[in-house]
C-alpha cells in the first residue's frame, strides 16, 4: 500500500509539473489551472474522499494479482473452452466426495465449533487439491477474471476488446458450469446406486434426502439470498487469492525460498527450484481456497448456531452434488416426487447465475475501484455489452473455433 501511494503521489506531482509549465508558456488558461488548484484543495479536506483514496489504494493492493491469475481462466478460442470443460468435469468428480464428506460430518454428534472446523477442513481440503491437480471449479473464475477486465478498461482503445473480455469470461464460466454439473450428478447418482447394491438401503436417510429436496425451491426457500451470500464468499476468496499472491511477490518469496541455504541443503538445488516454482504458483490458490473453505462451512455454522441465525451455503458444484444425492436416496422411496425432484434441479442454473453474478459484480467493483475508472467509461461499456449481445448472444455462451479481431490481441496482453 505504502509503494502504490509513492507511486500516485509522483504521478500527481509529474501532473502538476505539466500543469504549472503549460500554464507559465501560455498553452493553457490560467484560470482553468486556479479552479483546478480550488478543486484539489478542496478534495484534500475531505473526510470522503480520503475514505475512498484508502479504499483505492487497498484494492489496488489486491486487485493486481488475480487479474494476472484470471487470464488463465479466460476462454478465447476452442481448444481453451476444451481445456476448461475437461478439468471442470474433474472437479464435478472430485465435488462428489466433498458433498458426501459433507453430509458425514453433519450426521456426527459434533460440538458446533469442532462441527465448522471440520467442515471447512472438507471444502478445503477438496479445493486444495483442485488447486494442485488443475481443475477448475465453477463460480471461482469470475471473482480472479473482473481485475483483468478492469485492466483492459485502462486503455484507451476502443471497447470492443473489453467487450470480448467480458464474452470470454462468461464463455470460461458457461463451460465451467456445465462441466462440474455433468459430471458431479452422474457420479452422485452412481455413488448411491453402489452404495444401495453393497448396503442394501439408501445412503441418506429419508428425512435427510427429502428435506434436501424441499430447501431448494427457489421461491419457498432461501434458496436465493444464499446463493447471494455464496457469491459475497466467492469474492472475499478472490481479496484473500489476491492478497497472498502480491504479499509473496512483494516479498519475494520464490526467489527466497529458491536461495535458502537450508532448503538446498536439505532437498537440493533442483528441489529448492522446485519448491520456489509451487509456491509461485499455488500459493494465493491455496490461501484463496482455505479461505473459501471457512467462509463456506465454519461461517454458517457460527452464525447458525451461535447467533441464531439460519444461514447455509449454495454453491452451484456443491449443491448439485448434494442434490444428485438426495435424490438418489429417494429413489423408490415414498417421498420421491416428480414435481419437487424437477424444480430443485431447476434451481441448480438459478444458483449458477446468482453465484456468478454477485461474485463477478462486486469483484468488478472492486477492480474499477482500484483502477479509479469514472462513470462515464461504466456505462459506455455496458452500453457496448448489451448492444453485442443482441447482435450475437452465442458469442457469450460458447467458444470460437478460432481467435480473430481484437480478441486475439487480447491473448497476448
Amino acid at each position: 500500500t505504502d509503494l502504490v501511494f509513492r507511486m500516485e503521489l509522483l504521478e500527481a506531482q509529474l501532473a502538476r509539473m505539466d500543469a504549472l509549465l503549460h500554464a507559465a508558456a501560455g498553452l493553457e488558461d490560467r484560470r482553468i489551472l486556479a479552479v483546478q488548484l480550488v478543486r484539489d484543495a478542496a478534495r484534500h479536506r475531505s473526510l470522503r474522499a480520503h475514505l475512498g483514496t484508502a479504499l483505492k489504494r487497498l484494492a489496488r493492493k489486491v486487485v493486481e494479482h488475480t487479474g494476472e491469475t484470471g487470464e488463465h481462466y479466460i476462454v478465447r478460442d476452442r481448444k481453451e473452452w476444451n481445456l476448461i470443460g475437461r478439468a471442470a468435469a474433474g472437479a464435478g468428480l472430485l465435488t462428489v466426495t466433498t458433498a458426501m464428506g459433507k453430509y458425514a460430518l453433519a450426521a456426527l454428534p459434533l460440538s458446533p465449533m469442532v462441527e465448522g472446523l471440520a467442515l471447512a477442513a472438507n471444502y478445503a481440503i477438496s479445493f486444495i487439491l483442485m488447486q494442485f491437480f488443475g481443475l477448475v471449479l465453477s463460480s471461482k473464475q469470475p471473482a480472479m477474471t473482473a481485475s483483468a477486465l478492469a485492466a483492459g478498461l485502462e486503455r484507451a482503445d476502443g471497447m470492443e476488446e473489453e467487450v470480448e473480455l467480458v464474452a470470454a469470461i462468461t464463455r470460461s464460466q458457461t463451460i465451467a458450469a456445465i462441466g462440474n454439473v455433468l459430471a458431479t450428478v452422474p457420479a452422485s447418482f452412481l455413488v448411491c446406486w453402489l452404495w444401495f447394491k453393497a448396503a442394501g438401503a439408501p445412503l441418506l436417510s429419508a428425512q435427510t434426502a427429502h428435506h434436501g429436496v424441499t430447501t431448494m425451491h427457489p421461491l419457498l426457500s432461501w434458496t436465493i439470498p444464499f446463493a447471494i451470500f455464496t457469491g459475497v464468499c466467492l469474492w472475499l476468496q478472490s481479496l484473500a487469492a489476491g492478497w497472498a499472491g502480491n504479499w509473496a511477490a512483494y516479498r519475494r518469496l520464490p526467489q527466497a525460498i529458491a536461495a535458502s541455504p537450508r532448503l538446498r541443503f536439505a532437498f537440493g538445488q533442483k528441489g529448492a527450484a522446485k519448491l520456489a516454482e509451487a509456491a509461485r504458483r499455488h500459493l494465493s490458490g491455496v490461501i484463496g481456497y482455505i479461505t473459501l473453505g471457512v467462509l463456506l462451512g465454519f461461517v454458517p455454522v457460527v452464525v447458525s448456531k451461535f447467533i441464531g441465525i439460519h444461514l447455509e451455503v449454495r454453491h452451484v458444484t456443491l449443491q448439485a452434488s448434494s442434490l444428485a444425492l438426495d435424490v438418489g436416496s429417494l429413489w423408490h422411496t415414498a417421498d420421491w416426487h416428480w414435481g419437487e425432484v424437477l424444480i430443485a434441479f431447476a434451481s441448480i442454473g438459478v444458483i449458477g447465475v446468482f453465484n456468478f453474478g454477485v461474485s463477478f459484480w462486486l469483484a468488478l467493483r472492486t477492480a474499477m475501484r482500484a483502477r479509479d475508472l469514472d462513470s462515464k467509461s461504466r456505462r459506455a461499456l455496458r452500453r457496448r455489452i448489451l448492444s453485442a449481445l443482441n447482435q450475437q448472444p452465442g458469442r457469450f455462451l460458447w467458444a470460437p473455433a478460432k481467435l480473430e479481431g481484437p480478441a486475439r490481441g487480447a491473448s497476448h496482453a
